[in-house]
């Protein structure tokens, strides 16, 4: 096996995010850049780390993790469901220093891909990226996008994923759409204002959404993939679940005004009184 350099480097801002959810035993010494913003009631933390092999010292044989996230100050159960769920440290303990486990976390994944790596000689996989962003609250209910991509060695392009998480830190539980909705009726017809919310985007796209779900290629689903904004209900689409990946993630909005009848009165509240980032 050969052996591996570590370095630090920190790669441009627009350098694109990826998941993390790798495990390995072994841990290592890493030097990590840390960079924290305050913004009330959370810090946005971020970590960037690189490993090279040794006999490949170049840009195109290292592996980057880069990794964004909240820690929110007085939500324990908000900390621990992002870093074991959405990044995947089973090993993480709240009562434990967080920023020292998400090092020591990102030390075993990084170590995990430069070993396997070297076995062939080559990094196939050159970055893993992932950015959590909260994106409101209203009472005990939290909304967070959890953004991820990565990048292979000789791709044509990277592959990215992006879901929405609405969190009850009181129940603490995830809140799924079925929950905010009335009955099954209106299930059918939110999936109906989702469709002509899809119908007014692809318009300005010039794209007609007939001709585009006629064929086997694409078939339009209604996405479950939401967090509540102060315009309504968000959904996402990722690449290729509805349309080719040049379109890149598709974002919809149901208006509030929309869903009078559709979302149970105190969901409708939590629209109503939503507060942004």
């Amino acid at each position: 096996m050969s052996p591996i350099i570590f370095c630090n480097h920190i790669k441009p801002s627009a350098m694109k995010k990826r998941i993390l959810s790798l495990f390995v035993p072994t841990l290592l010494n890493f030097s990590f850049a840390l960079q924290a913003q305050i913004v009330s009631p959370y810090t946005i933390t971020q970590y960037q780390e690189e490993a090279c092999l040794t006999n490949q010292q170049n840009e195109e044989e290292c592996s980057t993790i880069d990794l964004s996230l909240p820690i929110y100050k007085d939500q324990p159960w908000l900390n621990t469901y992002i870093i074991h769920n959405l990044i995947g440290d089973s090993q993480f303990q709240i009562d434990q220093p967080i920023e020292i486990q998400i090092k020591q976390f990102l030390s075993r994944a990084i170590a995990d891909m430069i070993e396997y790596d070297a076995e062939y000689d080559s990094i196939e996989t050159q970055l893993l990226g992932q950015t959590i962003i909260p994106k409101g609250h209203f009472q005990h209910f939290f909304a967070l996008l959890n953004s991820n991509e990565t990048y292979f060695k000789g791709a044509a392009h990277g592959n990215s994923e992006q879901y929405f998480y609405l969190l009850d830190t009181k129940t603490q539980k995830i809140v799924s759409l079925k929950a905010l909705l009335v009955d099954a009726i209106a299930e059918k017809k939110l999936a109906k204002l989702q469709y002509n919310a899809l119908q007014q985007l692809f318009k300005t796209l010039e794209i007609d959404i007939q001709e585009h779900f006629a064929d086997d290629t694409w078939q339009f689903i209604p996405s479950t993939n939401f967090i509540p904004s102060k315009a309504g209900l968000t959904f996402l689409y990722n690449p290729y679940e509805i349309a080719p990946y040049a379109l890149g993630t598709i974002e919809i909005t149901v208006p509030k005004e929309a869903l009078k009848g559709i979302v149970k009165a105190p969901f409708l509240e939590m629209i109503e009184r939503w507060e942004a980032p």
